[in-house]
């Protein structure tokens, strides 16, 4: 497994949830591993992608990631598509805001069935709701290390990120990115491209956005990045939609002042990570 070499053209999208970012990495010209546990989601997404899927490009995996393979409890929620989850503590959290779901029995795959199938891709998206450390822990364990990763980050728990980020420093990650994505929408591709091939690309809001060297913005080390973060976290503190202190005041006049002086609470944020 370790002595597998990485493939510079294979890009796993772990949450592939309606295909956001399979599509772009498809136009970039690279093949794609995408999985995705919600059955409806992952069926969609292979007849939407049918040309893709027959030609080799893409393989679809309707499966949740989880410790074991076999069959899992998986919860597909009623409200928002992108909060489905195997990690019911996470179901229940939704279920809290409003945000109900069904649970379904999906089969499961791990990390390593996966890469043993399929190879070490270049770069590795994790978006899974509740289960993205498990996915850094089955690398960990397997030895095996893309060239980029990128994990979303908890919008509640420091502590969370933190252990994330202690993680990626124990995988052998030494330079980071942190990205938001309220503003994804925003990203324009680089002419010319730095990954794959160039795209004349409209990212919609939900997606993951530029990867690898296209991502915007410096690499910093460790040390750096968990300073912005704790900025970060004072900010949710202070306007976090579901926590913060002033959130009920985040409206007209007074969220202007507020999301200018508390500017990093108004997004989620992704972490990349390369070596």
């Amino acid at each position: 497994m370790t002595r597998q070499s990485i493939q510079d053209d294979l890009i796993y999208d772990l949450g592939l949830h309606k295909g956001e970012d399979t599509e772009f990495y498809l136009r970039k010209g690279f093949r794609v591993v995408s999985v995705e546990a919600n059955p409806a989601l992952a069926a969609a997404c292979a007849q939407r992608f049918a040309e893709d899927v027959d030609a080799g490009r893409l393989t679809v995996v309707p499966k949740a990631i989880s410790r074991t393979p076999g069959v899992i409890d998986f919860y597909v929620n009623d409200h928002v598509s992108e909060w489905g989850t195997a990690d019911p503590t996470w179901a229940e959290r939704n279920d809290k805001r409003g945000a109900t779901s069904q649970k379904v029995q999906v089969q499961a795959v791990t990390l390593g069935n996966l890469i043993e199938e399929h190879g070490i891709p270049y770069y590795m998206k994790i978006d899974i709701e509740g289960f993205d450390r498990l996915c850094l822990e089955q690398l960990h364990e397997i030895g095996v290390k893309p060239r980029y990763v990128s994990v979303e980050s908890s919008a509640t728990s420091m502590s969370e990120t933190f252990g994330l980020l202690d993680l990626l420093e124990r995988m052998g990650f030494t330079r980071f990115k942190i990205v938001p994505q309220h503003d994804i929408r925003q990203q324009v591709c680089p002419k010319p491209a730095r990954e794959g091939s160039y795209v004349d690309y409209a990212f919609a809001s939900g997606s993951s956005g530029l990867f690898g060297n296209e991502v915007p913005g410096a690499w910093s080390d460790l040390a750096s990045i968990r300073k912005k973060y704790r900025r970060i976290y004072f900010d949710y503190a202070m306007v976090g939609t579901h926590h913060g202190i002033l959130r009920r005041l985040r409206r007209w006049p007074l969220r202007p002042i507020l999301d200018r002086v508390f500017h990093y609470g108004r997004s989620w944020y992704d972490t990349h990570a390369t070596w």
